[in-house]
């Protein structure tokens, strides 16, 4: 049985986990976005795109689905929303969870001299952020990093950990 997905988010994080999605021959329902180079490819790849301002309980509510991706997706999605997969409404952040939260925050982590940082893949429930944590990767600060190196590092585990939720998810 493959796996239905709903994607949400911007950004090319969200491109790379699509394909990731279908290398492993899982269905993408449609992607929701407002950036015209994940439009473009939606519409190459035949799937359904939305834009975040259109319809959007209208556009997941269509047919069943498993998972709802929300990656670099800065909108709190409704309750009626994330109660729709049938197994998770997930959320991407390229923070460690529960010590950091918010956007932008590896500058933060810098300035405090962290010797280590990370990303979460969570549940997302009603109480933003608050959900159970289903992948965590941490990445080590070393003193010479800048914001875009640490950026990079966590782009590079974005992936690699997605890859591995998705197998395990799928098994």
């Amino acid at each position: 049985m493959h796996n239905k997905s709903i994607l949400i988010g911007e950004g090319s994080l969200i491109i790379q986990c699509a394909e990731l999605l279908l290398e492993r021959e899982h269905e993408i329902l449609g992607i929701i976005s407002l950036d015209g180079l994940i439009e473009g490819w939606a519409k190459e790849k035949g799937i359904s795109h939305i834009q975040p301002t259109d319809n959007l309980l209208a556009f997941v509510s269509q047919q069943p689905f498993d998972y709802l991706f929300s990656i670099n997706n800065k909108a709190v999605l409704p309750k009626e929303i994330l109660d729709l997969p049938q197994q998770y409404a997930i959320n991407f952040h390229d923070l460690p969870l529960p010590k950091y939260a918010g956007v932008n925050v590896a500058s933060w982590a810098l300035m405090q001299r962290e010797k280590a940082y990370g990303v979460t893949w969570h549940v997302m429930t009603e109480l933003v952020d608050g959900g159970d944590i289903l992948k965590q990767v941490p990445i080590d600060i070393n003193e010479r990093e800048t914001t875009f190196t640490l950026k990079v590092k966590l782009y590079e585990a974005a992936i690699r950990s997605f890859a591995e939720l998705i197998d395990e998810l799928s098994s």
